[in-house]
């Protein structure tokens, strides 16, 4: 994992399976939960069903990320947002007004980012990488990283986990 200097820290993982398939079936749209470590599993797959997505797979994926998070940030109010889209729905290089954020793309065109003493040099995650962003109200923030979501052609579908706090 990347040290913080730059407000990101990236793990990669190995695609764990391929999800092109339930994401051409899935529902376009946004599904959102505040999580607590009780019900992650129980949210998770309730907001998948919500984009006719019924692989648990996904969702015990998702809920043991917003775990960690839960884990690593007591006290703090964990939100878990998944996102199936066919357009570029965030175009514009920004930072989150978060304390963190968690981004995980499982299927289609991933985050890009920017890490300003780079230049103007972008870098798109991997599929299934988990990238941390330090958001502005985390205390060491320090304006080094800027994310955005990536461009998106008429045929892409995305299928994008977010995890805040």
């Amino acid at each position: 994992m990347e040290q913080p200097k730059h407000d990101l820290g990236c793990i990669r993982r190995p695609v764990r399976f391929e999800t092109e398939a339930i994401v051409r079936a899935a529902k376009v749209g946004t599904a959102r939960s505040e999580v607590d470590r009780d019900k992650a599993l129980e949210i998770a797959r309730d907001l998948y069903a919500s984009l006719a997505i019924k692989d648990d797979r996904l969702a015990t994926d998702a809920a043991a990320l917003a775990n960690a998070f839960v884990d690593a940030m007591p006290g703090r109010l964990v939100r878990l947002r998944i996102d199936v889209c066919d357009t570029t729905t965030c175009p514009k290089f920004h930072r989150d007004h978060r304390h963190m954020r968690l981004v995980t793309t499982y299927c289609g065109p991933t985050t890009q980012y920017m890490l300003k003493e780079r230049g103007d040099r972008v870098f798109d995650a991997s599929l299934w990488e988990l990238l941390f962003f330090k958001g502005a109200n985390h205390p060491t923030f320090s304006q080094r990283v800027l994310h955005r979501s990536p461009p998106m052609t008429c045929e892409q579908r995305r299928l994008c986990l977010v995890v805040d706090c």
